[in-house]
């Protein structure tokens, strides 16, 4: 394929609308969607980089590899007119799905972006069936000859990779003394993680009580029965201090648990004061520390998954390991949440009237 830098293919988390700001999803939405334009620029031959700037600098989190950093003399102001493809919103990628399809099938003959040198793309999700049709043409953009390892976590930690510089958390100095020596100390490592929303953004649907923490230590107790014969530490990540505070108390009877003292923050914040709330890098920690586990059990968030996936780790959702009882236990737990359903919404509208942003 001819190399042709004059297109440029740019992901950005910057989306701006007339209103300001928009969402563009959480860390591991962001990842993610710069995987898939990743993966467009590949097949429509198009020069890469990333425009991540809000709520702060990708830079100040972990490091773009520098040719896909976005020069100056393109930075997306506002004050520049883009052409924009935006895969954010479901109803948007629904209508584009199968114009997108059309293109990647016949690129050499149409391209989805035109005959513009410049294009903006705002994307939030990685999912190997929007290119089932190159599928094999991905993974040879990519290097990735093995058929054992064309798989959609391994593709996306080639990525990853490919675009992002990831720090070893146990590499960091001053090393964290707990979080090393949890390492050294044992055969397996364990990362969990209870994503239960904090009643202000995402949530697992199938977990966001609060009071399914306890179903998470069941979740982690039986795998370690089935691992009884190693050595096992855990890393508890959660979004909720109160839960993981539990969560950690009652795993540490058994085993050595490492776990976090700050409020992770997972809200969108694309629009929001940095001054306000706590700094992103509380969040790329833990999904830094999730990433080193050898094993990561987890809901159907896509934080911890793609923690794995770029770690490697093997993935277990709760349902892989809670008896199917527990699991219609954990569904139907929010009864106590359910008598005050209706001061719950209103809190809902009132801080999404506040901050109308996505997790």
């Amino acid at each position: 394929m001819t190399d042709n830098t004059s297109l440029k293919l740019i992901f950005s988390t910057n989306k701006q609308t007339r209103y300001g700001a928009s969402s563009v999803g959480g860390f591991a939405d962001r990842i993610k969607g710069a995987a898939t334009a990743f993966i467009l620029a590949k097949l429509f031959n198009r020069k890469f980089y990333i425009d991540w700037s809000l709520p702060e600098e990708v830079e100040n989190i972990f490091r773009v590899q520098p040719k896909f950093k976005l020069p100056a003399s393109l930075h997306h102001d506002g004050s520049r007119q883009f052409k924009t493809l935006d895969l954010i919103d479901i109803h948007s990628r629904n209508l584009l799905d199968y114009e997108l399809k059309l293109a990647l099938k016949y690129r050499h003959k149409k391209s989805i972006f035109g005959k513009n040198d410049m294009y903006l793309i705002h994307a939030n999700f990685f999912d190997m069936s929007l290119f089932s049709a190159v599928i094999d043409d991905v993974f040879e953009a990519f290097g990735i000859t093995q058929a054992e390892n064309q798989n959609e976590n391994f593709l996306f930690r080639t990525i990853f990779n490919e675009l992002f510089y990831y720090a070893n958390p146990l590499e960091k100095k001053p090393p964290n003394e707990a979080l090393t020596a949890i390492r050294n100390a044992n055969d397996l490592l364990v990362g969990v993680h209870f994503r239960t929303g904090a009643n202000v953004n995402w949530s697992d649907p199938e977990m966001d009580s609060e009071d399914n923490w306890r179903l998470v230590v069941k979740a982690c107790q039986t795998f370690a029965a089935q691992n009884a014969g190693q050595k096992i530490g855990f890393i508890v990540a959660s979004d909720n201090p109160a839960c993981r505070q539990k969560i950690s108390d009652t795993l540490h009877r058994e085993f050595p648990v490492f776990t976090f003292s700050s409020e992770i923050f997972h809200l969108e914040r694309s629009a929001l004061k940095l001054n306000t709330q706590p700094p992103l890098s509380d969040v790329f920690f833990e999904h830094s520390c999730l990433s080193i586990a050898d094993v990561v059990i987890c809901g159907s968030g896509g934080f911890a998954q793609t923690a794995s996936a770029i770690g490697g780790g093997k993935l277990y959702l709760y349902s892989d390991l809670i008896a199917p009882v527990d699991q219609k236990r954990a569904l139907s737990a929010p009864k106590k949440l359910a008598q005050n359903l209706l001061t719950d919404r209103l809190k809902r509208l009132l801080i999404r009237a506040k901050y109308p942003f996505r997790c």
